[in-house]
Formats: structure tokens, sequence, C-alpha cells
């Protein structure tokens, strides 16, 4: 009776393969729920959301938002 040793490189291999099948697992298991949809359309709303919101600051006399222009500034530029 022979009795085979495995490598380190087999256990290294298959700990690779066990942890890619449970990363599949959880990729099919979100797709099935459709989160990805979801996050996708969450996103999409709130950049809808923001996009309308940064065009109406100054709307309301409010300051411009942080880190961008508002609607506003993209379409009346400044004449120098």
């Amino acid at each position: 009776m022979y009795i085979l040793e495995r490598s380190g490189h087999d256990r290294e291999y298959n700990a690779k393969g066990q942890r890619l099948a449970k990363l599949s697992k959880l990729l099919r298991e979100l797709s099935r729920r459709r989160v990805f949809r979801t996050v996708l359309a969450y996103l999409v709303a709130q950049w809808a959301l923001f996009q309308g919101a940064a065009g109406r600051f100054t709307v309301f006399g409010l300051p411009k938002p942080p880190g961008g222009a508002s609607q506003t500034d993209l379409a009346s530029p400044e004449r120098r």
C-alpha cells in the first residue's frame, strides 16, 4: 500500500480553489437576489438626485456644493 504525501504546492492550490469556489458561490447568490441591479439603481438615483440638487443651490441662494461646479456655472461661463 502506497501513501501519497501531498506537497505544499498541492495544499496551497486546494486552498485557493476553495476560496475561489466560495467567492463564486457568493457572487451567484448575490446575483440571484438581484443585489447588483439594486445597487446600480440606487447609484443612478443618487447621481440624479445630486445633479438636480447641485443645479438648485444657486436658485435658493445656497453656497456651491463642495468639490464641484453647479449646473448654472457650467451653462453660463463668466466673461473676462
